[in-house]
């Protein structure tokens, strides 16, 4: 039998993605008690449509069954925008996949930020060589404290 995570492929992400990525983000909103809808659904399908995918450099893990998840990297500097696994494709290794994608591509190191109360991307992060560098009050959109991560490849 094959082992299903072996036979994802991750790939460029096309524009035909926009709306797959989108709503992995909206499934991660709406399955997670502490997070606040900020924008509805359609203003995020909408932002991945003609802003996160026209501007960033997009990787998606392609199952036989579509998009299962994504990252998003910056152009033009080393931080990572957006990491977003489906929660049904949790914890078999796409995640990792996706930060060797980061690592290729940002191989001076790179930066991200989670949520202080996502504490299994923290554990996540900190799994996989990433290290903490400073925490907010929430100066973001969602009002929620976060933490700037950062891998470099000398640590």
């Amino acid at each position: 039998m094959t082992d299903p995570v072996k036979a994802i492929r991750l790939e460029p992400a096309h524009a035909r993605d926009a709306l797959a990525c989108a709503d992995i983000f909206n499934r991660f909103v709406d399955e997670t008690e502490w997070m606040p809808r900020v924008h509805d659904r359609d203003d995020v399908a909408r932002f991945y449509s003609t802003v996160m995918l026209p501007e960033r450099d997009v990787t998606v893990a392609r199952a036989d069954e579509g998009v299962v998840a994504f990252i998003a990297i910056e152009r033009g500097h080393d931080h990572v925008a957006a990491l977003y696994v489906r929660n049904d494709w949790r914890n078999v290794g796409l995640g990792r996949r996706l930060l060797a994608v980061a690592r290729q591509r940002c191989p001076d190191g790179f930066q991200l930020w989670t949520f202080q109360r996502n504490t299994a991307a923290q554990r996540f992060y900190a799994a996989n060589g990433l290290c903490e560098v400073c925490r907010t009050d929430g100066d973001n959109e969602e009002s929620l404290p976060d933490i700037l991560l950062e891998w470099r490849p000398d640590r």
